[in-house]
């Protein structure tokens, strides 16, 4: 399809601001899912930390047998 020159340069700069519309859209959805990560991120390293702190009492309540 052939356009005239001002013809094109509104097609392309109409693209352009969609493609701008679209792009701050992905970095609010990607902020999201980073904010979801290290949410889980955290509840992780929580849940390993109270687990080597429960192994550690263990331990050390002298329940070896040897």
């Amino acid at each position: 399809m052939e356009q005239t020159p001002p013809a094109a340069r509104k097609f392309y700069t109409s693209k352009v601001e969609d493609l701008g519309k679209s792009l701050k859209d992905l970095e609010g959805i990607v902020q999201g899912k980073q904010g979801n990560l290290n949410a889980v991120e955290d509840v992780l390293r929580q849940k390993m930390m109270n687990e080597s702190a429960a192994s550690g009492n263990q331990d050390s309540k002298g329940g070896g047998e040897e």
